[in-house]
């Protein structure tokens, strides 16, 4: 599971559209939509 801090380092598309789902379902707790 990546970190949160690595998430912001990724390309917007990953970043808006998997990081959302995963967020979504609860795989990354660490992750708000405030991070987004």
């Amino acid at each position: 599971m990546l970190e949160s801090h690595h998430v912001c380092s990724l390309p917007g598309h990953w970043h808006h559209a998997r990081v959302r789902e995963m967020a979504h379902r609860g795989e990354l707790p660490g992750v708000t939509k405030s991070s987004w």
